[in-house]
């Protein structure tokens, strides 16, 4: 069973925790054998829309015969692009050229115009195929049914802990702006000590020649 998703954007005013997203599973750990191979339970992964998901890497494992909460709280990092770093938001030539080189191939096949064209007119053969699906159970499954089911079933929730979006973002000391303006500046107070030292220099060697030839 599940109920509707409240977006962050929602008309209301008022944020509860119980606005989210419930699902119920039945997982028969009988059906696993052997244990050591297979592990019983559930996998959630929580991404955005164009982020790729890597469930084996950052899923959550979820076990049977527990009632689960995930509460999640989103944030976005933008990073300095070159020269601060090597991150990029450009797609590289190549990568373009076989995505265009894919998506004309997925264009011009002749199987998908088949099936989705809304011009062809209705296929003369058509071939469906019948799926069926069984669940092994012990033998005194509907004897204990409440044992099997405690043990087995398990409850996820899924609600957003706040409706705000947590932004981090890099920003550089320097500019190139920044950074011109600071070296000319050093450089303008060491020309200006250097004339100063040079005129005090003359302004020494001045008034010794002149002692002496007062003398």
């Amino acid at each position: 069973t599940s109920i509707p998703f409240f977006t962050l954007n929602s008309v209301s005013n008022t944020f509860l925790l119980r606005e989210g997203l419930s699902l119920g599973f039945y997982i028969p750990r009988e059906s696993y054998f052997p244990t050591l191979s297979y592990d019983a339970g559930l996998v959630v992964l929580l991404h955005d829309n164009d982020e790729l998901p890597l469930p084996n890497e950052n899923g959550l494992y979820l076990q049977p015969g527990l009632s689960h909460s995930i509460i999640y709280r989103k944030s976005k990092t933008t990073f300095l692009p070159a020269p601060y770093s090597q991150c990029t938001s450009d797609i590289a030539d190549d990568l373009l050229t076989c995505a265009f080189n894919s998506e004309q191939k997925l264009v011009a096949s002749e199987e998908l115009q088949t099936l989705w064209c809304t011009h062809c007119a209705p296929q003369c053969q058509l071939l469906n195929g019948t799926n069926k699906t069984n669940i092994l159970v012990p033998d005194d499954f509907a004897q204990r049914f409440d044992y099997y089911f405690e043990r087995n079933y398990l409850k996820v929730f899924i609600g957003c802990g706040i409706k705000y979006v947590t932004k981090y973002k890099q920003e550089a000391k320097l500019s190139f702006v920044d950074t011109f303006s600071a070296i000319g500046g050093q450089t303008g107070l060491w020309i200006g000590l250097s004339v100063l030292s040079v005129i005090e220099l003359i302004e020494l060697l001045y008034r010794l020649v002149h002692k002496l030839i007062i003398q």
